[in-house]
């Protein structure tokens, strides 16, 4: 819920914005994702611009949440 309050804030600096939810022990292949991605927390939140990843943000940390999405916008 909390990325949902943070985007709807943040949408006027964004041109285009997509969540994900996976959830690591549901599917080998989540599981594959998550691993790949380094997820070592949860939640965390990885930023990508352009198909690259730009940063992340591990735990639920309203105040790095906001200052990723504004950052990268």
């Amino acid at each position: 819920m909390i990325i949902t309050v943070f985007l709807l804030t943040s949408c006027s600096h964004l041109s285009l914005v997509a969540e994900q939810q996976v959830i690591g022990d549901a599917t080998p292949d989540a599981s594959k994702l998550m691993k790949r991605e380094g997820v070592r927390s949860v939640p965390s939140f990885h930023y990508f611009k352009n198909g690259e990843k730009v940063d992340v943000v591990n735990g639920a940390n309203a105040e790095a949440i906001e200052g990723a999405i504004k950052k990268h916008a």
